[in-house]
């Protein structure tokens, strides 16, 4: 098969649009939530998961917490021209790598963490309608769907053995601590404060460029 004029292969751009019409619940959306790009499958030839944070920085090009048709092309393109000479038994773990590389060059610039932070709470946000509650305005929740996703992405089961529920109680816990969750509303018991969800996202950041300077990356700009 030739090329496109997206320059990918034309059987992967139609894969690309049948994938995107497939998981998208809301037809009126152009674009996918993180809910819903978790559920993407790869061809069978370059099998890989979205659900690894550097996969998902290098997809959402503009960080705006949503993945349009165009960015999915884009990614496409990425791997095409990076990832073209891996074997199908390698692919996922090179293509972690490297996209782990793209995420490390974006955390050496100037505020690259607080803005690495702050698109990860834009992917959190996006994933559904955050929710207010009156005895503590101003504070926006998420729901265990939504924190699902982040304990996911982040691949806490495999890096630590914790479990959803655990991590989800870890977190509210953290919100209580700090005034976030009153323990006598129980309106809150499946919520978790949006903020909360960035704090640990920013611990996490923290011990990834950890690993990544012991491992000797500190000199890779």
């Amino acid at each position: 098969m030739g090329n496109s004029e997206s320059g990918i292969d034309k059987g992967l751009e139609m894969h690309i649009q049948s994938e995107f019409e497939r998981v998208r619940k809301d037809k009126t959306r152009d674009y996918l939530i993180i809910g819903e790009v978790l559920q993407l499958q790869s061809q069978e030839e370059y099998p890989f998961t979205f659900s690894h944070l550097g996969i998902l920085f290098v997809l959402d090009d503009d960080k705006d917490g949503r993945v349009t048709i165009e960015e999915l092309t884009h990614f496409a393109m990425f791997c095409s021209k990076h990832m073209k000479n891996y074997k199908t038994y390698e692919f996922q773990s090179q293509l972690q790598a490297f996209t782990t590389l793209q995420l490390w060059h974006a955390l050496k610039q100037p505020d690259g963490e607080n803005e690495v932070v702050a698109w990860i709470g834009r992917l959190l946000y996006e994933n559904e309608e955050v929710s207010y509650f009156e005895n503590k305005p101003g504070i926006a929740y998420v729901k265990m769907d939504t924190v699902k996703h982040l304990y996911e992405f982040c691949n806490l089961k495999v890096m630590n053995g914790m479990n959803l529920q655990r991590f989800f109680d870890l977190l509210q816990q953290s919100g209580e601590e700090l005034g976030l969750m009153a323990l006598e509303c129980e309106e809150l018991d499946d919520y978790v404060p949006l903020v909360i969800c960035q704090d640990f996202a920013r611990e996490f950041i923290k011990g990834l460029t950890k690993l990544m300077k012991e491992i000797g990356f500190e000199g890779i700009v």
